[in-house]
């Protein structure tokens, strides 16, 4: 028990502690390994394991579910154990398939050096798939969905060869080598090869200290970004006279302290409006106000349809909105229902302050935005790129995904964190560049 506890307090620490303690991702494993060979409570270990390190990254949510979304107390508490206790015990039937599998077909591998090699690659092999699938299928309820805050690799987007290493792998292959670098002290433990064991635990640290903290690029590094400003604003009203002034005396005060700005951007869901047709006078005005129609205007709004709303992103150069873009993912609950859930509750029923959201169909008509220096920014919406494992490689450089969120639903820095991660490993693993602009600002991502 102890060392599952402690196994799962790095696991957390590793990922809630991003900046500092990233490096105890790649041990967390170890004392799980150790587990694994002799527990009799397979079960009990994974679900104490999952109850501490995933309930410790889900808390936050629960806090956010009661502050930002509104919730009763009551239910944002029952979701929030429902959560928990749900990935608890997928976690706990994780280490009991891991054992049996272990116990019944491992072990008829002869004794000796060939039955601890097999046993040590289906440790690392069952690790590697049982965080693909909670990455990629583990709400499996809400529409084959996957939790990605989970992901370990979200703690190594702080080592600088990951990058590289990506570019020659893929995240499976990643995931396996991770593992199979936390198996290596055990392994040569097992076959009291002392020396070696020391010999390689100086080599990891060595290689720590030469591949320093992988960092952001600077924005100011990028010339066509000196051109780009982000705008944190939470803006709901009816009046299009009120929107554009406000819209202005942000852009004022952002011209006097970045003379060059030509794009101004807002992140997701900041301008709430309930007509499209106001929202297009309130950007009129605004162009007015500017004596100048050079300005490209991108910013997140929700709409109001009825008795639903609709999450877009809005471009407007030129006097006027010239693309609208609907997204086409709704986070699970918070944002829609699922078909099975709507029939036992309703929506206002559990967020009587808000509307719950259509998605729209318009994958294939996701719009190109030209800027600075033939600049191309495509628009992806929060959940679309932080849920979606259907993106393909771009080779364009030019091409540059916008990737536009709201991260002031919570207060816990390492979730926005963890968020900001997720886009760094999306770029990493693309090879693609992503400008990432939340409320707390922007951060661009060189392919």
């Amino acid at each position: 028990m102890v060392l599952v506890i402690i196994s799962a307090v790095l696991y957390a620490i590793a990922l809630i502690h991003l900046e500092t303690f990233w490096w105890a991702i790649a041990l967390f494993a170890c004392p799980l390994f150790c587990v694994l060979m002799r527990t009799r409570r397979p079960f009990l270990d994974g679900f104490l394991f999952g109850l501490i390190g995933f309930g410790s990254i889900l808390a936050g949510l629960g806090y956010a579910l009661m502050h930002y979304f509104l919730l009763s107390k009551l239910f944002a508490v029952f979701l929030t154990w429902a959560l928990i206790t749900y990935f608890s015990v997928l976690c706990g039937l994780w280490f009991w398939v891991t054992k049996i599998i272990k116990d019944n077909i491992v072990s008829r591998v002869p004794n000796g050096l060939w039955q601890v090699v097999t046993t040590y690659i289906w440790f690392v092999c069952s690790f590697t798939t049982f965080f693909l699938v909670l990455d990629h299928f583990s709400l499996w309820m809400f529409d084959w969905q996957g939790f990605f805050l989970f992901d370990p690799l979200l703690a190594l987007t702080k080592w600088k060869p990951l990058g590289d290493l990506l570019m020659v792998t893929n995240k499976v292959l990643t995931l396996l080598l991770t593992f199979l670098c936390a198996m290596v002290p055990l392994f040569l433990y097992q076959i009291r090869a002392y020396k070696m064991m020391f010999l390689f635990i100086v080599c990891m640290i060595m290689v720590h200290f030469m591949y320093p903290p992988n960092k952001a690029k600077k924005e100011e590094s990028f010339e066509w970004l000196d051109c780009v400003g982000v705008v944190s604003i939470i803006c709901k009203t009816n009046d299009a006279q009120l929107l554009a002034d406000i819209l202005y005396n942000h852009y004022e005060t952002l011209l006097e302290s970045q003379p060059t700005i030509r794009c101004l951007i807002i992140p997701e869901t900041s301008i709430l409006f309930a007509d499209m047709r106001g929202l297009e006078l309130a950007i009129n005005l605004f162009y007015e106000k500017c004596n100048t129609k050079d300005v490209h205007l991108i910013f997140g709004a929700l709409t109001e349809h009825g008795e639903r709303s609709f999450n877009s992103c809005c471009w407007a150069c030129a006097g006027h909105i010239r693309s609208i873009y609907y997204k086409s993912h709704a986070v699970p609950i918070v944002e829609q229902l699922p078909q099975w859930l709507s029939y036992f509750v309703s929506y206002s029923t559990l967020f009587p302050h808000d509307k719950e959201m259509l998605v729209a169909n318009n994958v294939l008509a996701r719009p190109h935005y030209t800027i600075e220096n033939d600049i191309i920014l495509v628009p992806y919406i929060c959940s679309e790129i932080l849920c979606n494992h259907q993106l393909s490689k771009c080779h364009d450089k030019k091409r540059i995904i916008l990737a536009l969120c709201n991260d002031a639903w919570t207060d816990f820095f390492y979730i926005k964190r963890l968020m900001l991660a997720a886009v760094q490993l999306k770029s990493m693993l693309l090879g693609q560049s992503i400008l990432y602009v939340t409320h707390a600002g922007m951060v661009y991502f060189e392919a």
